[in-house]
């Protein structure tokens, strides 16, 4: 027995990886049984066994995620249901939904913060710095004399925290 090649890797397609915007038809679009969308006046409303559920602009992302999560967590309609009825990926319905579980729909309205650590320039290193600048070094000197990045450097003094020297002549 000969072993199998390795299957090939799918194209990137014409449209990029790019989020696929859902679309909304004209007309009301029968998800599942139970869940229905219309769009009216740029507005987007959800119904769920004919009772309003909710409504959000259709340029709105973030409430589309939401609103497709939510129900599809709840049973009320399938992942499969939402990709063809809006035209969107399935890796991306499917990420929203782990999204709804992990962080409940608060997550697809705050502000994301990326993790930092604490500040590089605490009062101490900025003397230290100073010194060094007053002695005339350069940024990339400097960096690579106490680990800092020459462009920290470069905006700390843009930011008025460190002061160069005027040149002379």
């Amino acid at each position: 027995m000969s072993a199998m090649p390795p299957p090939d890797v799918p194209p990137i397609p014409p449209s990029g990886r790019q989020l696929r915007l859902p679309r909304y038809p004209d007309g009301p679009i029968h998800v599942s049984d139970a869940v229905s969308v219309v769009r009216r006046e740029g507005v987007v409303w959800w119904f769920h066994q004919g009772m309003p559920l909710g409504s959000h602009a259709a340029s709105d992302v973030a409430a589309f995620r939401h609103q497709s999560s939510m129900l599809c967590d709840g049973g009320a309609c399938k992942l499969v249901e939402i990709e063809r009825a809006f035209d969107v990926t399935a890796i991306s319905v499917k990420r929203a939904l782990k999204q709804y579980r992990a962080g409940g729909a608060r997550s697809f309205f705050e502000r994301k913060r990326t993790a930092r650590e604490g500040p590089v320039m605490t009062p101490a290193r900025l003397r230290e710095v100073q010194a060094l600048i007053d002695q005339g070094l350069s940024d990339r000197q400097i960096g690579e004399r106490l680990g800092l990045k020459r462009d920290t450097i470069y905006r700390t003094v843009q930011a008025g925290r460190l002061h160069r020297p005027e040149k002379r002549g």
